[in-house]
């Protein structure tokens, strides 16, 4: 993207006043500086002197404020934090691991602009639409709510409506977002290495798609077929005919969610077969569909009475080919073998590539990384933190 300097549109001027003041109120003045932001924003002004000054740190760590910062701005900063918590090749373990924590805290929006999206997408408003329509949602979120609703055909359905002018104000954060890279580019040397402007390129890609809502009935609609014959996992039906751009309706699951069937008492069978449900579906979608649910949390699963997994919210998907899979496959038997060897050869299949120089150390130290794991305990063993200090060992070489 050619850089056009921040402030060229009125609307930008305003949010990136907003970003400014949240930033600084959280301890990041010093950024403001870093990136020479007094010298390319259109109109000085608006970068107040009282901003400047405030160059004193709270106590909390960076990665704690960082996330407290993305959470305040709201539903597009809330994502790109989201998509960074789980790429610890581009930032620091501590900040995935804060980054992970980052919730949709955003009230819901009121029944009018409800009533307003609803007439906008099907030319007539929810009573007329639905046979019943709840005015209150049951669950907000930054993109969108859910409303509880019943069809004229009977089903219960669950309608998630978009938030009103959401594609303005991401559009809006997207400009100051390639702005904010550009100079990041050119003044921070040490964030320069992770190509911000291709974050940003990626990131937009990703978020213009998930709040096109009918991008996720098309991946529903895919995931349905890929487990059409499974007993153990069940996706949630789309109700095209009440679904556009910006509303979508789906089946509604009658399940615990994943994050409340943890703290509720179920014996060692039940677990076991919950556990083994959600272990095969993810490895399904990912080694036989090469198609997976990119978003997994604890609150994106429902389990059902039979012990199956239910899986909502598919904004946000992966893909891998067959020759990526292939290599994936071929990295899992290496490290099962403890090949050195077989897994840089693996890695170099997935398209990761290591300076001549370091290959040596870089065996070394995989192989020291293979051994601490290799014999201990299941129980012992914090999975959650494997694969990321798998990934920081692969960057520190690459």
């Amino acid at each position: 993207m050619q850089f056009r300097k921040i402030g060229q549109k009125i609307r930008d001027i305003r949010r990136f006043n907003q970003i400014l003041k949240i930033l600084t109120k959280h301890g990041f003045g010093f950024a403001i500086q870093q990136l020479h932001l007094a010298d390319h924003v259109i109109g000085r002004g608006i970068i107040k002197t009282r901003i400047l000054r405030r160059f004193t740190e709270p106590p909390e760590s960076r990665a704690v404020r960082l996330r407290k910062v993305l959470e305040e701005l709201g539903p597009t900063f809330i994502k790109l934090g989201q998509i960074l918590s789980v790429r610890p090749d581009l930032v620091p373990l501590d900040l995935c691991y804060e980054l992970s924590k980052l919730q949709d805290r955003v009230p819901p929006f009121g029944y009018e602009d409800v009533r307003k999206q609803i007439k906008e997408s099907f030319g007539s408003y929810p009573d007329e639409v639905f046979s019943t329509f709840d005015p209150i949602p049951f669950a907000a979120a930054s993109l969108g709510q859910a409303h509880r609703a019943q069809l004229k055909t009977g089903e219960n359905a669950v309608v998630k409506v978009q938030r009103p002018d959401l594609r303005k104000i991401i559009e809006t954060d997207i400009d100051i977002l390639y702005s904010l890279a550009y100079l990041s580019n050119r003044y921070m040397q040490d964030v320069k290495i992770f190509d911000p402007i291709s974050i940003v390129d990626e990131f937009s890609k990703v978020i213009t798609k998930e709040i096109d809502f009918t991008y996720e009935a098309h991946n529903i609609d895919k995931f349905r077929k890929n487990f059409k014959d499974s007993t153990t996992v069940h996706i949630p039906k789309v109700f095209w005919d009440y679904t556009k751009s910006r509303v979508i309706t789906t089946e509604e699951i009658i399940g615990i969610r994943l994050n409340d069937y943890l703290n509720q008492p179920h014996s060692v069978e039940e677990k076991k077969a919950v556990a083994a449900n959600g272990a095969n579906a993810i490895l399904q979608q990912i080694f036989v569909d090469g198609f997976f649910h990119a978003d997994p949390h604890p609150g994106n699963i429902f389990i059902l009475p039979n012990n199956a997994a239910a899986f909502v919210d598919f904004g946000i998907v992966g893909r891998l080919d067959e020759d990526t899979r292939d290599a994936v496959v071929s990295l899992l038997i290496a490290v099962s073998m403890r090949n050195t060897s077989g897994i840089l050869k693996a890695l170099e299949m997935l398209g990761v590539t290591f300076d001549e120089n370091s290959v040596r150390d870089f065996k070394r130290s995989i192989s020291d990384f293979v051994e601490r794991f290799y014999d201990i305990p299941l129980k012992q063993v914090e999975i959650s933190t494997i694969l990321p200090q798998a990934v920081e060992l692969m960057s520190k070489y690459k």
